[in-house]
């Protein structure tokens, strides 16, 4: 735009300097004709007044006086008549005549005349005057060309020839200035170089219009020197001057001088601010330079560049406005750039080209900034519309494997796999690349089957170096675990072991799939491998605990895990663990807190929330009904009927429980009796190794003759000092079952200590030990050892064991109970117990073995027992039970049995 302007103000300029051409043209051809005239001055007025007034003299010179009073009309009529008068006179009068045509404003039909006059047959002077005055018509015709060479000639043979000189100066300037009109600005540009060449003197006059068609000639760089020349000049005019700078500051911007261009556009514009040619060549300079710091990787100064472009010319936002954003993105600021990207494609009037471009910076910017997903819907749209090439291409796949990457990042496994299993789609040669990590995710999305057949495949690769081996072997173990396959899982971590003895993951994993799997034992031994290599390792040590608690060992569990409760981060499963490994000890009211803190901290915990609902129901009060039936072989019958209410503190760590009861012996030879019972009875954790329980019981005994009250009670203290082992010691005062005992008022005082050892969850022994003190003078000592071990343990738990008595009485008596001398016996035991169907559960007990007594001699003797329980609803669970005890006869023909029916209700309230 701003070289258009120039031009027409070149125009302008142009036009009038042909004027002032012509003018000069006139004063020189004038001063010609006064010159070859000035001799015949006297010869026109001797024909004046010498020839008749209308003689050929006469008009030749009415002619010439007219020519000398500048009457050049009058005077070429004159002329011409003359010359009509006299033919043979024109070829003497013709230069004159062409003169005054020229003088009169017809140059063109002057120089015809001029040429016509030159095969006149004039002599050499006169001929001399006659190309003169064709050269300066020539120029005044517009035939500039002709004219420089009709001047060139004459030169040629008068190189002093000051006028001749000039005149051939005024033909190439004035032929380079309708050049310049014309746009032909090569050809004026070599013109006004001609004239400076050969009229030195002249390139004062010419020097800014030179540098001006240089520069619009496409040689910007050879005029800034002109324009500087020009300038340098102190006699310059301030118009001149004023075009000249503003020359210069074009021709700067024009050969890339970008920034001493933006230097001068942005004084003119200070100088003249409402000049919108110098703000919008301003804006082409700061362009032009953005542009090139671009070119040259500089894209924070390209940036900068571009938005005071902005600045200087507001109308071209739109236009800069994805370059702009461009530089901004290359610059590292990407996320900056995205506005500006929008706003440019939102714009109907950018070009589709540029739009295009912006779309394809939008989408660049979008992965650099990381909003892969966007970026990855921006890429497709790309390619969608025909811009698929080799940067597109991969960009669209590293967009979707950032994206990928990010849903890991924020734990949504199930779209990070969605995302790498596309990427692998559109380039199947990154399978290699991604396989590892996408079969990480879709372990981690619960898609264990497929990520099973990733971790083989990529197994199968020679090329794995021995971390990716090792991935592989750990993600298969782990897929295989995940998904329950532990018997295949504990193998599968084996091998990666055999490479890595001591891989922590390896050894948590395989630790975590024994746990599962009930080889606790073994499972420890891994974890404790992997907290030798990463002590204080959080699920190492959870393993551990969870391993210890299983096997029956709660304050190992506890020592192992309480040391990381206090931490912020502790995880939610080993808080669950601690709570329940609490509560297993028999303290709820600290495992209740814990749960608490738990849901507070992970309100997604079900086992937490499972346990604080346990600990609630096991807390409400309870009522429990119960009714009973024995028979025995000898004829003794009972029968019994009882209620016990408790009510629970601190969440069940103290209970207290009043019961009441009624009781009926009867059958030959027995008596009849009945007791009528009430009573209380309470337990106290005291602390996590103390725990003290009680039983205070009246009876009242209804026989014939009259009524008797009896007190009963027991006392135990028991000290836990481990898991381990619990030490007890009793002390009671009780009535005796057997009917004539109870008559005849014998009661019993009781001492003993109870020791129960459980070293690990699949042992378990009980010792017992009593002296007892009969009312009637008798003393018995009894004691009593029973082992068992777990043998099966899945849905239903089996035991078996021994079991040894003995006792001895003081003295043989007849009072009712029975006292041999001495007694043994020696069984074997077995439970099962578990669940039968739905909400029925059962447990079977039995004991076989053999018995010794003096008196009565030895036998066999065995025990059963069944009791089904119903849970009703959480609240209410129904019981029954029987059992059945034989000692069988002997040789004198003696046995016992005795059968026992009952049922009870457990209600919850």
């Amino acid at each position: 735009m701003g070289q258009v302007a120039l031009r027409r103000g070149q125009s302008r300029s142009m036009t009038l300097g042909v004027a002032g051409l012509r003018k000069a043209l006139v004063a020189s051809t004038t001063a010609l004709a006064v010159t070859f005239a000035g001799a015949g001055g006297v010869l026109v007025a001797r024909a004046q007044t010498e020839a008749p007034a209308d003689s050929v003299d006469a008009l030749v010179a009415r002619a010439r006086a007219a020519a000398n009073g500048s009457r050049h009309a009058e005077a070429a009529d004159l002329f011409r008549q003359a010359m009509a008068r006299d033919p043979s006179r024109r070829g003497a009068l013709l230069r004159e005549f062409a003169d005054q045509i020229a003088y009169g404003g017809d140059p063109k039909q002057a120089v015809a005349l001029y040429r016509e006059a030159q095969g006149a047959g004039l002599q050499p002077t006169e001929l001399a005057v006659v190309e003169r005055h064709l050269a300066a018509a020539l120029t005044w015709a517009g035939s500039f060309a002709e004219s420089a060479d009709v001047w060139e000639r004459i030169l040629a043979t008068a190189p002093g020839d000051v006028e001749a000189r000039r005149g051939l100066g005024d033909a190439l300037i004035a032929g380079g200035r309708a050049a310049a009109n014309a746009g032909a600005n090569k050809e004026a540009a070599a013109l006004f170089a001609r004239a400076i060449e050969r009229s030195p003197d002249r390139q004062p006059e010419i020097a800014r219009e030179f540098a001006d068609q240089t520069a619009y000639a496409g040689q910007p760089d050879v005029a800034v020197g002109l324009y500087r020349d020009a300038l340098a000049r102190s006699d310059l005019s301030p118009a001149d001057r004023a075009r000249a700078e503003r020359g210069l500051a074009f021709a700067r911007l024009w050969s890339g001088r970008f920034s001493e261009a933006i230097a001068d556009w942005e004084r003119l514009a200070r100088a003249t601010p409402q000049d919108r040619e110098a703000s919008g060549a301003l804006a082409d300079a700061l362009v032009g330079a953005a542009r090139k710091a671009a070119a040259d990787g500089r894209n924070a100064e390209a940036a900068t560049l571009f938005r005071r472009a902005r600045r200087a010319a507001p109308e071209r936002r739109l236009t800069l406005l994805r370059e702009y954003a461009d530089q901004i993105a290359y610059a590292g600021r990407p996320a900056e750039a995205i506005p500006f990207y929008r706003e440019a494609m939102a714009s109907r009037s950018l070009p589709a080209d540029d739009r295009k471009r912006a779309a394809r910076g939008l989408a660049f910017a979008l992965l650099w900034v990381n909003r892969f997903d966007e970026a990855t819907g921006a890429l497709e749209r790309l390619i969608a519309s025909g811009e698929r090439d080799a940067a597109t291409s991969t960009a669209l796949v590293d967009a979707v494997v950032g994206a990928a990457r990010a849903a890991a990042g924020r734990a949504d496994n199930a779209g990070a796999a969605r995302r790498f299993a596309k990427a692998i789609r559109l380039a199947p040669g990154r399978r290699r690349a991604l396989i590892r990590e996408y079969a990480d995710q879709l372990l981690y999305a619960g898609r264990q089957r497929e990520a099973e057949v990733e971790y083989r495949v990529m197994l199968r690769y020679a090329d794995l170096d021995g971390e990716e081996r090792r991935a592989a072997r750990l993600g298969l173990a782990r897929s295989l675990a995940w998904r329950g396959e532990h018997e295949a899982a504990v193998p599968a971590y084996g091998d990666l072991l055999a490479e890595r003895p001591d891989d922590v993951d390896g050894r948590v994993g395989r630790g975590e799939s024994l746990n599962t799997l009930r080889r606790h034992r073994e499972a420890l031994v891994d974890f404790d491998r992997a907290l030798r290599v990463a002590p204080g390792l959080e699920r190492a040590l959870r393993g551990a605990g969870q391993a210890e608690t299983s096997l029956g060992r709660h304050r190992a569990a506890l020592a192992r895990v309480e040391p990381l409760l206090d931490r912020p981060d502790v995880e939610r499963d080993t808080l669950v663990l601690a709570a329940y490994a609490r509560r297993a000890m028999g303290r709820p009211d600290i495992a209740f807190p814990i749960a608490q803190r738990t849901l507070a901290r992970h309100p997604e915990a079900a086992a937490a929330q499972k346990l604080l609902d346990e600990i609630q129901a096991a807390a409400r009060p309870t009522t429990l009904p119960e009714v009973r039936y024995i028979k025995q072989e000898d004829g003794l019958r009972i029968r019994s009927a009882s209620v016990a209410h408790t009510h629970f503190f601190d969440y069940g760590l103290g209970e207290l429980t009043p019961q009441a009861s009624v009781t009926r012996y009867w059958g030959h030879p027995f008596p009849k009796v009945d007791i009528y019972s009430a009573g209380v009875s309470g337990r106290r954790r005291v602390s996590d190794k103390f725990e003290v329980d009680g039983l205070l019981r009246l009876n009242v005994r209804d026989e014939r003759p009259g009524q008797h009250v009896s007190l009963n009670y027991v006392a135990t203290a028991s000290l836990l000092p481990d898991d381990a082992w619990r030490l007890s010691l009793r002390a009671s005062r009780m009535d005796l079952d057997d009917p004539r005992s109870i008559v005849a008022g014998i009661q019993t005082n009781e001492f003993g200590a109870l020791v129960d050892y459980t070293p690990s969850y699949d042992i378990r022994v009980w010792a017992r030990s009593f002296y007892t003190h009969y009312d009637d003078g008798n003393e018995r000592v009894w004691g009593q050892v029973t082992a068992q071990t777990r043998l099966i343990e899945s849905t239903s738990d089996v035991w078996f064991g021994v079991r040894g008595t003995a006792f001895d009485f003081a003295e043989e008596l007849d009072h009712g109970y029975w006292n041999p001398n001495r007694y043994a016996s020696a069984e074997a035991t077995a439970q099962l117990y578990g669940p039968l169907f739905g909400k029925l559960r059962y447990d079977l007990q039995g004991a076989a073995g053999y018995e010794a007594s003096d008196p009565d001699g030895s036998r066999p003797i065995w025990s059963a027992s069944l009791r089904l329980s119903y849970e009703v609803d959480p609240a209410v669970t129904l019981s029954a039970y029987a059992a059945h005890q034989v000692s069988s006869a002997n040789s004198t023909g003696d046995g016992f049995t005795r059968s026992t029916f009952g049922g009870e209700a457990k209600i919850r309230w």
